[in-house]
């Protein structure tokens, strides 16, 4: 989808646990491309596969998105 990629790194918390609620799931995707780094956050409640799931979804979102303003920009150059 995009080669100019360099790194990816993903973080996983578990929260401490709150009265009402279950232990919540961070997952932070960090992608460094040429010049800039996106950057995603996603939480769920007690589910670590569904954060997971949320956060890559929205992670290729953004790269698809980063990749047709590139592809836009070059055209107009």
């Amino acid at each position: 989808m995009c080669p100019d990629v360099t790194a990816w790194r993903v973080t996983i918390d578990q929260e401490h646990k709150h009265q009402r609620q279950g232990r919540p799931f961070s997952v932070r995707v960090d992608i460094t491309v040429p010049g800039q780094e996106l950057a995603i956050t996603r939480a769920h409640d007690e589910d670590v596969y569904v954060a997971l799931r949320d956060a890559f979804d929205a992670a290729q979102r953004k790269l698809e998105d980063f990749v047709r303003v590139r592809r836009e920009a070059q055209r107009h150059s």
